[in-house]
């Protein structure tokens, strides 16, 4: 048997060092093995794993490089952290350092979780730890739940643990208030705990099942200033085309939804899209009020794709002094554009003070003297 190496496959350096010492340890143990890429067992006790032909990174045309990672870090490696520390150190992953990171972090927490968290924090902190850290949290939910109290209770920079503590609750969101109380036990201050809500958002908003629409506007009740007004909008548009009795409900029993008119604003808007006939139906049948306004503001900017004039005309029908103008602003220079002397009408007839009207008014001729 040869043993063939190359200028590119031999690493400088502890990592390098670490890796031809494990190598070579490897064929003495398993003289009987013709090839690299046999089963070998560690010196833990772990099942067999396979030891990678090279200790060269996976090739980035891996289809499945986590799958990859997995053996190549814990296989030869096993009880050695330090020498994995100075491969990560080195950048021998570089564009993929992250990918290798997190998929090492994930191991550690089902084989080793105490030493694993202890070695993840030794590192420098960087948004590729914190991802890491996030996956390793994760992890260890679904296999060692029992740990996370003792996590938490490391010392942790404020954003390694705000990624530990979202890692842990978004594993958890198939049981949502179990979730929820993990966020609130472990937040420490209302800021951070909306902060963390939001993981829980992220990972919800992409369950468009009725369930998660659900969950998803069970967790904006829960903590307000997590879950954004189009977040909020958007389940409730994606349950209303699930189950448009459960979504009508829910709308008949908050028809303001509190401080976050916006939900309409949101829900209009995809309704818009579908079918601006009924939305505008809908909106019609609203009753006066700031979601009514809301969800005109919506409508208005659909409508006034095709017609900027009959958008004017939808626009200035919001009562609210404050969304008005947000709303009108750029609707009248559209309408302007296309036809001054009818936007004008528009403007004389909608009951504006003298103030207000002298306003648009003001940008109706400007915009006229543009198109001259």
């Amino acid at each position: 048997m040869k043993l063939k190496f190359s200028t590119h496959q031999v690493f400088l350096g502890a990592g390098g060092v670490a890796l031809l010492v494990a190598a070579l340890a490897w064929f003495i143990a398993a003289p009987n093995k013709d090839l690299p890429g046999t089963s070998v067992k560690n010196r833990s006790g772990a099942p067999p794993l396979l030891l990678p032909p090279s200790g060269r990174p996976t090739p980035k045309t891996s289809p499945d490089k986590p799958a990859i990672i997995d053996p190549l870090l814990a296989g030869i490696y096993a009880d050695d952290l330090a020498a994995i520390k100075a491969r990560f150190l080195s950048k021998v992953y570089a564009d993929d350092y992250g990918l290798y990171l997190r998929a090492f972090a994930a191991r550690l927490a089902k084989e080793d979780p105490e030493r694993g968290l202890t070695w993840l924090l030794s590192l420098e902190s960087t948004s590729e730890l914190q991802a890491a850290v996030s996956a390793f949290a994760a992890k260890l939910q679904n296999g060692s739940p029992g740990k996370l109290e003792w996590a938490l209770q490391q010392s942790m920079s404020p954003s390694l643990y705000q990624a530990f503590v979202s890692g842990a609750a978004s594993a958890m969101v198939a049981d949502l208030d179990h979730a929820m109380m993990f966020i609130k036990k472990a937040s420490r201050s209302e800021t951070e705990c909306d902060w963390l809500a939001r993981s829980l958002m992220m990972t919800l908003s992409q369950d468009r099942s009725s369930e998660g629409c659900l969950k998803l506007m069970t967790l904006a009740d829960a903590f307000p200033g997590a879950v954004p007004s189009e977040q909020h909008g958007a389940a409730l548009y994606y349950l209303w085309t699930a189950d448009p009795a459960k979504a009508l409900t829910i709308m008949d029993n908050k028809s303001d939804f509190g401080d976050k008119p916006g939900v309409f604003a949101s829900f209009t808007e995809l309704y818009a899209r579908e079918d601006l006939e009924a939305a505008s139906s809908w909106v019609n049948m609203l009753p006066d009020g700031i979601a009514r306004d809301h969800a005109v503001s919506s409508i208005a900017k659909a409508v006034s794709h095709a017609s900027p004039l009959n958008g004017l005309r939808w626009a200035i029908s919001v009562r609210d002094s404050d969304l008005r103008p947000q709303v009108m602003n750029n609707l009248v220079d559209l309408s302007a554009y296309h036809d001054p002397p009818a936007t004008r009408r528009i403007i004389e007839q909608a009951g504006f003070s003298a103030q207000e009207t002298a306003k648009w008014m003001d940008k109706v001729n400007l915009q006229e003297a543009r198109l001259r």
